[in-house]
Order: structure tokens, then C-alpha cells, then sequence
């Protein structure tokens, strides 16, 4: 029988996770995982294997936080129009917020991919690929209540939509200004016109 873990696992993946997120997983050692964790290397393996073990559970947590709270944006909005909007605007504060990093975990490990092997590759495509379903059936709700023609092209919008947001949080971790980024969110509204 396994031995109940004598540490707070959710504090440790979220310290884990704010180092991953902040310097990526090539920039994180061993030592800082036990430096950010408090966890001596011992239990760093017996819990989680080694380094990418550490990884993936932290990235499984920040995954299932931010499609939690991108489906509770999207679905409380009274519109698909709104519900994009609100998206947008949340996205973009959140790259201002001093209490987080800015940027986006599964958008650094996408672009850490050299880095990563097959399942966590398929982890990342998974995670934009349920971030892009969200905004899809919210857009496909939409055109079904009239508030796009029947034309509209929700699949290829939502995409766009991800894309542009993948973008600004990606210029945002390159020290592009709040008045700058407000350009790519409104370029994400001009989508549903």
C-alpha cells in the first residue's frame, strides 16, 4: 500500500506550476523545484518520478484551472458576442496582473516543444483544442439564435480567435505594452462582425 503523501500537494503543484509557467521547463532545474516546493528530492521522486513528472501534474493543474475559468466566462456571458468579448478582456487583464505570470503555461510549452515528448506534446494540442471547442459551441449557440448569419464560419473563427489570443499573451511575455495588446483584443471582436 502507498504511503499517504505528508506534504499539501495542491501548494506544491502550484508553486511548481508558477515555475514552470514563469521560466519554462528547459529553464527549471531540479534545485528550483525543490527551492519553489519546499519537497527534498526524495520526495520529489518517490511523489512524482522526476522533473517531467513534476511537470505534467503541474501542467494537468493549470489546464483544468483555465478551461474551468474559461468556460465559466464563456457561459455566463448573455451572447456569443459577449461571451468572446468577456474572454478577451480576461485574457488581457490577466497578462497585467502582478499575482500571476504572464503568459501562458501551455503556450510556452508549445513553443518549448523540442523540449517535450509525445504526451505532453499531446497534452498541449488537448488543452487548445478544448479551449478552441469552448469558444466554438459558443459561437455555433450563437449563429443558432441569429446572432451571426447562417455563413458565419464558427470553427474557423474560434481558431482564429485562440490563435490571436495565444498571440497576445506570447507578445505580452516579449514586453509589449497594454496599448499595444488592446489592438489584438479588439481585432478579436472585428471577427464577429
Amino acid at each position: 500500500m502507498a504511503r499517504p503523501r505528508e506534504f499539501d500537494e495542491e501548494q506544491v503543484l502550484d508553486a511548481a506550476m508558477r515555475l514552470f509557467w514563469t521560466k519554462g521547463y528547459p529553464g527549471t532545474s531540479l534545485q528550483d523545484i525543490v527551492d519553489a516546493t519546499g519537497l527534498e528530492r526524495p520526495s520529489i521522486y518517490n511523489a512524482y518520478g522526476n522533473k517531467r513528472g513534476v511537470f505534467d501534474c503541474a501542467f494537468d493543474r493549470y489546464c483544468e484551472a483555465f478551461l474551468k475559468n474559461s468556460a465559466s466566462i464563456i457561459s455566463r456571458a448573455p451572447t456569443a458576442r459577449a461571451a468572446v468579448e468577456r474572454l478577451a478582456r480576461n485574457y488581457l487583464t490577466q497578462q497585467f496582473n502582478s499575482d500571476i505570470p504572464s503568459g501562458c503555461m501551455a503556450g510556452l510549452a508549445a513553443n518549448e516543444c523540442h523540449m517535450h515528448d509525445a504526451a505532453t506534446l499531446a497534452k498541449v494540442t488537448t488543452f487548445f483544442r478544448r479551449f478552441e471547442k469552448q469558444i466554438c459551441d459558443r459561437l455555433v449557440e450563437g449563429r443558432a439564435n441569429a446572432e451571426f448569419p447562417d455563413s458565419f464560419d464558427a470553427r474557423g473563427t474560434s481558431t482564429a480567435i485562440v490563435c490571436l489570443l495565444a498571440g497576445m499573451v506570447t507578445l505580452r511575455r516579449s514586453e509589449f505594452s497594454k496599448h499595444s495588446l488592446q489592438s489584438i483584443r479588439r481585432a478579436i471582436t472585428i471577427l464577429l462582425d
